[in-house]
Formats: C-alpha cells, sequence, structure tokens
C-alpha cells in the first residue's frame, strides 16, 4: 500500500496564550479530495500555512510526499499548488502577466493549460487585476493554483466569491483533477460543498479534530429521518425504552423520529396501531453533522 501523500501527526500551533490548533492528525491519500471542514476559525488555515512553510508548529510533524516539511520544503512546494484564503494579487499587473509571472516562478508553467482555464472560467487575460470583482479576482486564484500541473493542490476556502454557475464549474474541475489522479485538501466551512466533492473530511473545532470521516460512511450511518402515520391516536407510553430513536415528536396520529439501526423495535412498539404510511429519508450532510457533533460545530 502506498504510504499517503500527506501524513499529519500531533500538530499543535499556540500564538501566545492563545492556541490555533492542538494535536491534529490526519492522512490524506494519493488521488482523494480530502474536505478539512469546520467553522470559521477553528484552525483550519493555521494548519494549512504550516504544511506549506508560512508558520512553524510547537510540536508534531509534517510529511508531504514522505518528505518532511523542515528538510525539504522546496521540493514539496515545486509539486504543489495553493490557493490561500487571503488572497492578494498583484493589483497593477493584468490577468495575463500575473499567471505568467507564477509560472516563471515555478518553473514549470503549461501555456495550453493556463488558455483553456481563462476560457473555462471566463477570465479575460488582458484586464488589470485592480479592475476586477472579487469573484473574478478568485477564479484568478484557482487559475493559479492548479495551472502548473501540480500533484497536491491545496485550496482555502476555494469557492469565496464566486457566483453559483462558477461554482459548479470549479466542482467540475475538481472531479477533473481526482480522475487524473492529483490529490486535492480543500479547506471549507461549507458542509454542502464538502458533502459534494470529497470522499473523507477531517471535522475540526477549536483547533482540535472531532473526527476523521468517510463522506458516504457518514451520510449512511444508518440514521434516518422517519414519519409514520396511523388511523387512531398514537400512545407515545408505548414506545417507552426504545433507545434507538430520538427527537420524537407525536401529533395525534403522526409520528416523526430520527432512528438509529433496526426499524423492527418501533414497529413492534406500534402493533396495536392501524399503519396507513411510513416515510423514511436520509438527512443531508448537514443534519448529520449536527446531530453527531454538536449544534456549535456546524454555525
Amino acid at each position: 500500500m502506498n504510504a499517503p501523500v500527506i501524513r499529519i501527526d500531533s500538530l499543535s500551533k499556540y500564538y501566545g496564550k492563545y492556541r490555533g490548533i492542538e494535536d491534529v492528525s490526519f492522512n490524506v491519500n494519493q488521488g482523494q479530495i480530502f474536505g478539512y471542514l469546520g467553522p470559521n476559525g477553528a484552525g483550519k488555515t493555521t494548519t494549512l500555512r504550516i504544511m506549506l512553510g508560512f508558520l512553524l508548529a510547537y510540536k508534531g510533524n509534517v510529511e508531504i510526499f514522505g518528505k518532511n516539511i523542515k528538510r525539504e520544503l522546496l521540493h514539496i512546494l515545486a509539486r504543489t499548488g495553493y490557493l490561500p484564503g487571503e488572497l492578494s494579487l498583484y493589483r497593477n499587473l493584468k490577468v495575463s502577466e500575473f499567471l505568467e509571472y507564477f509560472s516563471k516562478i515555478s518553473g514549470s508553467g503549461n501555456k495550453k493549460i493556463i488558455s483553456e482555464l481563462l476560457e473555462r472560467f471566463g477570465c479575460e487575460p488582458e484586464k488589470k487585476i485592480s479592475t476586477l470583482s472579487t469573484g473574478n479576482k478568485q477564479k484568478v486564484g484557482v487559475i493559479q493554483a492548479v495551472m502548473n500541473d501540480p500533484e497536491l493542490i491545496i485550496l482555502d476556502e476555494p469557492t469565496k466569491g464566486l457566483d453559483p454557475l462558477m461554482r459548479q464549474e470549479f466542482y467540475s474541475l475538481l472531479k477533473e483533477l481526482k480522475h487524473k489522479g492529483k490529490t486535492i485538501l480543500l479547506s471549507s466551512h461549507v458542509l454542502s460543498e464538502v458533502e459534494r466533492v470529497c470522499d473523507t473530511a477531517a471535522i475540526v473545532r477549536e483547533g482540535r479534530i472531532v473526527a476523521v470521516e468517510d463522506i458516504h460512511s457518514l451520510k449512511t450511518k444508518n440514521y434516518r429521518i422517519l414519519e409514520i402515520k396511523c388511523r387512531e391516536p398514537i400512545n407515545k407510553a408505548a414506545l417507552k425504552g426504545l433507545k434507538n430513536i430520538s427527537d420524537l415528536e407525536i401529533k395525534h396520529n403522526k409520528l416523526s423520529c430520527h432512528i438509529h439501526g433496526d426499524m423492527d423495535p418501533l414497529i413492534r412498539a406500534l402493533e396495536k396501531n392501524y399503519l396507513i404510511d411510513i416515510g423514511s429519508s436520509n438527512p443531508g450532510l448537514e443534519e448529520i453533522f449536527i446531530k453527531f457533533y454538536g449544534e456549535k460545530n456546524a454555525e
């Protein structure tokens, strides 16, 4: 089995007496879109900046491509594309000049890829960056992060400022890059975004990892929303002692609840009722996230 492209072990960073992150650990495998999910201020950007050598960790280790960032950072950066969360571009350059400049710095510019990306995202290469809207600047930032065909792409809040159509285009691009075997680390506080494109997510809150979850497994944890309609009123006392239901609501002959695991105990408890209808649905990632990890995590 191949070693992870990213291996983070017990990473901690403090700003004076304030915690940035503490004991953060996770791995990202080759060809994976890995979500780094949490509210603003949770420590996502701090983690990314340590990975890229912009900040020094208080303790812990980071390996990328099997190489330690403290010893082989330049080698790592040459194979990595990065979009910062706080994007700052050279205002006096044209879009084409800015991208050409960064291509020369990396030494691996691909004019064909740049041209295709400019057209794909509707960017005007001869426009000065100072005249661009926030969304158009973000598109330039996205192009800059992927234009040199990097093996690893690190994106910090990449859809900030993008309109809905451009977000769809961005999501399509991520799937194409994954298909090519690229590894992508996507930091976001947007739950629906992570649900849509990521394979796995590390959930971070107040500087600590709450969980690392496979997105498909998280969405299918045998946790469902159940609605039942009976012919006669439902006796709540008959359901007392059922341990696999929560958020139970009964209104006359209608029941709704969250159910974990098998449905049989609940149906048996209602055996004296004539069941008219049963509806079962799987919740979205946001609802699961709130349910399993607490309301504060979903800010």
